[in-house]
């Protein structure tokens, strides 16, 4: 159902000429203003899984705004290192992050991981569609505060039982970086959304300090 008054021109046709094609590649043109999330999220509303992929953390949240609209379930993931409880306010490379959260989890002192297992999904996300926001650094903030888990692992668990996960690029372009958050095996039945996908072809516009040459574990 289209969430506003009034479709714009061409959106309902672009819905359903989307519709038709899932599995294709699809190239959606349209001027600033056109509606183009909308018109996405409601074109892969049957999707079994799909992932939107946009280029920073900020564009994380007009996805957000336009999956409540249309009541749909979602999960969104950026940076650990920018989530984490712990490090919240400190600076570090990301490869030490990753150490120091692997030692933390595997020895069992991370207090945030720890209370993951006490943690349903239908909680996780009452809490997410109760918030009065939809700014992703927030969200996650809340996650922490209310139900005192580590966002990232928690967003982790929310994504596989969700039809849309909303994402930077890197877990899109980097393999290590996209199993760190999503089973491998669900490629094949997983759509892709890419947000912006012109900057491609300006490598140096995808690069951030999530996408890095180091080894992430699971």
């Amino acid at each position: 159902m289209f969430p506003y008054e009034k479709a714009r021109k061409g959106q309902k046709e672009a819905i359903g000429f989307i519709r038709k094609n899932l599995g294709k590649k699809i190239f959606l043109r349209a001027p600033t203003g056109f509606g183009k999330t909308i018109v996405a999220l409601l074109a892969h509303s049957d999707a079994e899984k799909v992932i939107y992929a946009v280029r920073t953390r900020n564009e994380i949240t007009p996805v957000i705004r336009e999956l409540r609209r249309i009541g749909e379930g979602f999960s969104f993931i950026f940076s650990a290192a920018k989530m984490c409880p712990l490090m919240k306010g400190k600076g570090s490379e990301l490869n030490d992050f990753w150490l120091g959260c692997k030692i933390l989890r595997s020895r069992g002192m991370c207090p945030y991981f720890n209370k993951l297992q006490k943690v349903s999904s239908e909680e996780l996300r009452k809490i997410i569609n109760d918030a009065a926001t939809n700014d992703p650094h927030l969200l996650a903030e809340t996650i922490t505060k209310k139900m005192g888990v580590c966002p990232f692992f928690a967003l982790k668990m929310l994504s596989s039982e969700s039809r849309f996960a909303v994402v930077t690029y890197p877990y899109v372009f980097r393999d290590e970086v996209y199993e760190t958050a999503f089973d491998p095996e669900l490629k094949p039945i997983t759509h892709l959304i890419l947000d912006e996908a012109h900057t491609l072809f300006n490598p140096q516009l995808i690069i951030d300090e999530e996408i890095n040459s180091i080894n992430i574990f699971r």
